[in-house]
């Protein structure tokens, strides 16, 4: 199968959002955090291309500045021939096979972003399959509740929900007896309206604010007041 020319008119783009996505899903951090690295990237290799220096990513390609001479082009509009002053141009050397290795062999998405995806899916449900979250009808006989009183108590940010494969589930460390449930809404409630994967992340992913320690295994030890602001910090990134 001939695969598409990467400047093709209906090739696959992916826009800085899509990328914040990619790499929040592959590496497990929230849209916050990754769109955090992103920037980092991006200012780093802009940074350097500044300086007059090159950035080279083994198996993506080497950056650099081109200087372009003093040209004669045409005017699109008019034919009228015009100067085309010089001016310094962003080059991307690429390997050989890059192509090969981006282009799906089904004419798809870029291989690499398919990969991260599966990462991610494959992440979510190991959290699923190893019960750190629930459906609502196990965790709402674990902690003696309702199906209303966990849908009023989602509705108040003091329980969040994730969705995974089309299915709702919550987490399990909501029924935690060594965990003090209302700390845990109290928590849940100061992260407000993000997503319920980055809330996920924020709970099970040690901090350096905490001493290295995940909010779980902070609120263990009863620094309730240092995991809200932690909370407060992560929310606002």
């Amino acid at each position: 199968m001939k695969a598409r020319r990467f400047g093709s008119a209906d090739r696959t783009r992916l826009s800085k959002a899509q990328l914040v996505d990619a790499v929040a899903s592959a590496a497990n951090l929230s849209k916050t955090e990754a769109g955090r690295a992103v920037d980092a990237v991006v200012s780093s290799i802009t940074s350097a291309l500044r300086n007059g220096g090159k950035v080279s990513v083994a198996g993506f390609g080497t950056f650099g500045v081109k200087q372009r001479a003093v040209r004669r082009g045409r005017n699109p509009r008019t034919g009228e021939e015009v100067r085309i002053p010089a001016r310094k141009a962003l080059r991307l050397a690429q390997p050989a096979m890059l192509h090969w290795n981006l282009v799906d062999e089904a004419g798809g998405e870029p291989r690499e972003l398919g990969h991260m995806r599966a990462q991610a899916r494959a992440v979510r449900e190991s959290v699923v399959s190893s019960k750190e979250v629930l459906p609502s009808s196990e965790l709402t006989e674990q902690l003696g509740i309702t199906r209303q009183a966990l849908n009023k108590a989602v509705h108040a940010q003091r329980i969040f929900s994730i969705e995974q494969g089309g299915a709702i589930y919550y987490p399990a460390f909501y029924a935690d007896p060594h965990l003090d449930r209302a700390k845990l809404e109290s928590v849940s409630k100061a992260l407000g309206h993000l997503n319920g994967w980055d809330k996920w992340q924020f709970f099970t992913r040690p901090k350096a604010s905490l001493g290295d320690l995940s909010p779980l295994a902070a609120l263990r030890k009863g620094q309730l007041a240092q995991v809200l602001t932690a909370a407060a910090a992560f929310t606002e990134r």
